[in-house]
């Protein structure tokens, strides 16, 4: 039988030179690369926001949870579509019968947001192309930055296309989230949108 005085000297070499996974592991690090905390109390990892960005969850009245709408000019409304989606189950739908330059939007609930670059995701779809203009808004809570986009839309009708917008966000805290859709024609439109994103790159 070896005896375990034999293994001692092996044991030390390879505590002192093994690789870190063998023995010299670092502590771990409570960050993960959304650069969040997960152990602080109430913080979401900004991978999750915005909250319900596939609109799957819904509230008792139909609305998205954590979205607020706001189609009250005449001749739209946003609702949810059970039955075309990106992925998933749910998308947002913009209806628009209405006037040419009437202007239809939803807003996230509030965001917590470290400063820095990030990236915005979402895919959207129209049935009719060259009739509407999406505007897409970051705003600080804390300090009222707006932060402003005018991407381009669907080159093609009927068809889910991504847009991918990069923003550095110069300060950290609370940030919402709007997107608008903006008609010129007075001919009806459908608009949805789904998988909303706004990881930290």
């Amino acid at each position: 039988m070896r005896s375990t005085r034999s293994l001692i000297p092996l044991l030390v070499l390879l505590l002192s030179g093994c690789p870190p996974e063998l023995g010299n592991t670092p502590p771990a690090d409570d960050d993960d690369d959304t650069g969040v905390d997960d152990d602080d109390t109430g913080v979401i990892p900004e991978a999750g926001w915005p909250a319900n960005g596939s609109f799957e969850e819904l509230e008792a009245d139909g609305r998205p949870a954590a979205w607020a709408i706001l189609d009250g000019n005449e001749g739209g409304v946003i609702e949810i579509d059970g039955e075309l989606a990106s992925d998933g189950s749910n998308s947002l739908r913009w209806t628009i019968d209405g006037e040419d330059g009437w202007e239809y939007w939803v807003s996230s609930d509030p965001m917590s947001l470290g400063s820095g670059p990030h990236l915005l995701r979402l895919d959207h779809r129209v049935d009719a192309l060259g009739f509407v203009e999406l505007w897409v808004l970051l705003e600080s809570e804390e300090t009222g930055e707006a932060i402003e986009f005018y991407p381009d839309t669907a080159a093609s009708a009927d068809t889910w296309t991504p847009v991918e917008l990069e923003v550095d966000l110069s300060v950290g805290g609370e940030w919402a989230l709007t997107i608008d859709v903006i008609k010129f024609t007075g001919a009806p439109l459908t608009f949805w949108l789904d998988d909303v994103s706004l990881v930290r790159l």
